[in-house]
């Protein structure tokens, strides 16, 4: 951020507070964000800043020996990088108004020829447009772009539904973006930035017009473009806030040069955004999905084939096609709605060509589907092939409905700590239930130490009542042992089970809905990711406990689970958990095996029966332990300050990760197509590390859906991994209902689940137990 540094030593004649401040904005969480990937955001602001040095650069011109001179070169400079900055984002256009009033602010009196090379400048930034056209029938199978697509894919023809002009008059843009406008430097920052602009009303009224002006215009734009990722787009407006701090930081630096030792504790307090925003933005264990695409391209996946892909898949997979040229003979395509990709599906399957999903895709009635790995190969006609059973213990029948001819296991060839799990089945009736498959793992004691979610066969793409009689069904699974699951080998054991009932299908000969697989080694990973809450605590064995995850409230006489993390755990150790009520009095403790060379371990205590605040000690057995560096050894140390409730409070449990508190539907009766304001309220009952998409289902009398929304909470601006533990968010949506839905009584269906998987989070009772993957929140009426 050198531009930003040297702008602000132009400004203010001091280095010290433009160094802080260009560090504070280089380390922002945002910034810092798009900086470490290829994004064009940071390029952007690149631009935004030259442009407005060129802008604030007036005074140096008067003062030049010909100013006339220099004025012109840098209005000629100006367009050229207005026009280039225009080829690589088109919110260049929010500085327009910042540059009209340098225009007439300035007024320069410049010669025609001048003004002429200007726009020749500006035409020449401009001219890198002409790379799509000449491109495009490279990539369109030789067809030529039409003026009509050109004018579409420069203005962003595909986003204009997402700009929303009367934006700002809704309520809940101007949390979001206040929210993030605060986020980058906290309040501290935004007093700063209060101060700088006072400093520039004083001295350089310019300087805040132009400033002021381009803020105002992209904290506007934030209003009214409803996208998820809107605070990439807030960068320039980060960039102004940040300006005007560096000023502030100045003023306050010049006001109290008295107090020096003050004045440079108090700027050094936006470098704490470095230690505070590391976490966030470290990419060290986010390959983006790189070895699931060289599994599957090491597949055998048919020649010629097609490969529809969601975003998230399509990446790995078209790097490794394109750059590492692997299986250049697939076709992989990205598209943009289920509607793309449904239609892309029937003509490639009408040209008889064989097609793969790396993405979920409803509505597949009347096609046979099989697993081949994580991808599903969908095909117009059943697989029909006699299958040999490998070992004389299959095939095994599951309540004589279906019956499973063979299991393989395989460890993963690129040695992550992942097994790959491939069931063959096949119906034995016609009519049967939908059934999930659920997998766990039982230790040498014959206890359940891991059970998987329930999942619908084939990726969740194939339910068990479509399957024919005469078709052999491949399903995978990837098999995933937690980190905190001991080093060891274990049973891995495979049942049929209705949705959230634990009434599986029994197997042939036994009485048990469980199948034995056979045995399956764990070697839990050496470097697992951190857990979101930091400690320090050192016990006279030389073991440390590094971090923590746990929920900051529990229902009394229920289920607690405590995720930690170790470092140098050298020999067997026996962890304490206590409860000590609010007086300090030790109510209750658990005591957990830890193995040697731990690194996780997660542990589920039952929860006081009497409500209160309570705090959860954590220590080991026979060890001292020593809180914090300079403390002295104590039996145990405190992990977190526990509020007990007497009972379940709110409308429902999401897998112990936020709860539904309260539903608002805003209008009791609606017509068709009409619009429905729903707000949900949520509270985080721990530190979440996935995004989870939330959904909001209107479902008609008929059963069938007449409307819904699935986004990230708050319009897309607050995704779950920023929760904090015990915070309220509150998460509007305005839903429509579709213009053809039946009058009747309508039901509003919510619940969250996971993109990349499809998993659907399970509302769980006050026992923990799984109760569904949904919750009505409310009904209303819709009438004709």
């Amino acid at each position: 951020m050198l531009v930003l540094y040297a702008l602000l030593l132009r400004l203010t004649s001091r280095w010290l507070p433009a160094l802080v401040t260009a560090l504070a904005f280089a380390f922002s969480a945002t910034f810092w964000s798009q900086a470490v990937v290829a994004e064009v955001y940071t390029l952007h602001n690149l631009f935004v800043m030259v442009i407005l040095w060129l802008l604030l650069a007036h005074k140096t011109s008067e003062v030049s020996k010909k100013p006339a001179r220099s004025a012109a070169h840098r209005w000629q400079a100006t367009l050229f990088l207005l026009g280039l900055s225009f080829t690589n984002h088109l919110t260049t256009a929010l500085l327009l108004p910042a540059v009209a009033l340098a225009l007439l602010w300035d007024r320069p009196r410049l010669r025609l020829r001048d003004w002429l090379i200007a726009g020749g400048l500006l035409l020449l930034g401009l001219s890198v447009y002409l790379f799509i056209p000449l491109r495009w029938p490279a990539l369109n199978h030789g067809a030529r772009m039409g003026l009509r697509q050109f004018a579409a894919y420069v203005t962003g023809g595909q986003f204009h539904g997402a700009l929303q002009l009367s934006g700002w008059r809704d309520s809940t843009r101007w949390a979001i973006v206040g929210r993030l406008m605060q986020q980058p430097f906290g309040w501290v920052g935004l007093g700063l930035a209060g101060m700088g602009v006072v400093e520039l009303a004083a001295r350089q009224r310019r300087a805040l017009a132009l400033t002021s002006v381009t803020f105002l215009t992209f904290a506007f734009y934030g209003l009214v473009y409803y996208v998820p990722d809107i605070s990439v787009f807030l960068l320039p407006a980060h960039l102004i806030l940040a300006l005007w701090i560096g000023i502030g930081i100045a003023l306050l630096a010049r006001l109290a040069s008295r107090f020096i030792p003050c004045v440079t504790l108090l700027t050094l307090l936006p470098l704490s955004l470095i230690w505070a925003n590391l976490p966030l933005v470290d990419q060290s264990h986010n390959q983006g999905n790189y070895a699931w695409g060289q599994y599957v391209l090491s597949l055998p996946l048919a020649k010629d084939s097609a490969v529809l892909a969601d975003p998230e898949k399509f990446a790995p997979l078209y790097y490794l096609q394109q750059i590492k040229g692997v299986r250049s003979d697939l076709d992989l395509i990205l598209l943009g709605s289920e509607e793309l990709y449904q239609t892309e599906l029937a003509a490639r399957l009408g040209t008889e060509q064989t097609v793969y999903l790396a993405r979920y895709l409803p509505h597949l009635e009347g096609l046979y589907l099989r697993s081949v790995g994580p991808v599903v190969q969908v095909s117009k006609s059943a697989s029909l092939q006699v299958y040999e059973n490998a070992s004389a213990a299959y095939p095994v029948s599951f309540g004589g409905e279906i019956q499973l001819l063979d299991a393989e296991v395989i460890r993963d060839p690129l040695g992550r700590a992942i097994h790959h799990l491939t069931l063959y089945w096949q119906a034995e009736t016609e009519t049967r239930g939908d059934l999930v498959v659920r997998l766990r793992l039982m230790d040498g004691e014959n206890r359940a130490r891991w059970e998987s979610e329930e999942a619908r066969p084939v990726s969740g793409l194939y339910p068990t009542n479509a399957w024919p009689t005469d078709a052999i069904i491949s399903d995978y699974h990837e098999i995933a042992p937690p980190p905190w699951l001991p080093r060891g080998e274990y049973t891995l054991q495979v049942g049929l089970f209705p949705p959230f009932s634990d009434a599986g299908l029994t197997t042939s000969g036994g009485a048990t809905p469980w199948l034995s697989l056979g045995a399956l080694t764990v070697d839990p990973p050496s470097d697992p990711p951190p857990l979101p809450r930091k400690s320090r605590y050192l016990f006279a064995s030389g073991a440390w406990l590094t971090g923590y995850n746990l929920s900051n409230e529990s229902f009394a006489g229920t289920p607690f689970t405590t995720d930690l993390s170790w470092r140098r755990v050298e020999e067997n150790e026996e962890i304490r958990l206590t409860w000590a009520d609010s007086r300090g009095q030790k109510v209750k403790t658990d005591i957990f095996p830890l193995t040697t060379g731990a690194l996780r371990s997660r542990h589920t205590i039952t929860a006081p029966q009497t409500a209160g605040s309570y705090t959860l000690r954590v220590g080991l057995t026979n060890k001292s332990a020593r809180c914090n560096w300079l403390a002295l050894p104590t039996d145990d140390c405190p992990l977190a300050t526990i509020e007990v409730t007497p009972a379940q409070e709110g409308l429902t449990n999401f897998a112990n990760l936020m709860l539904l508190v309260d539903a608002e539907i805003s209008r009791a009766t609606a017509h068709p197509g009409e619009i429905i304001p729903i707000t949900l309220h949520w509270r985080a009952l721990r530190t979440m590390d996935e995004d989870y998409t939330a959904f909001v289902h209107l479902l008609g009398p008929d059963g069938q859906l007449h409307g819904q929304v699935d986004a990230w909470p708050v319009q897309g601006s607050y995704p779950t991994s920023q929760w904090a533990s015990g915070e309220k968010v509150s998460d509007p949506y305005q839903v429509q209902l579709t213009p053809d839905g039946p009058a009747g009584r309508y039901r509003v269906e919510v619940g969250w689940y996971l993109l990349a998987t499809m998993q659907r989070l399970q509302t769980i009772d006050a026992n923990g137990r799984p109760t569904g993957d949904s919750f009505i929140a409310g009904e209303f009426d819709v009438s004709d």
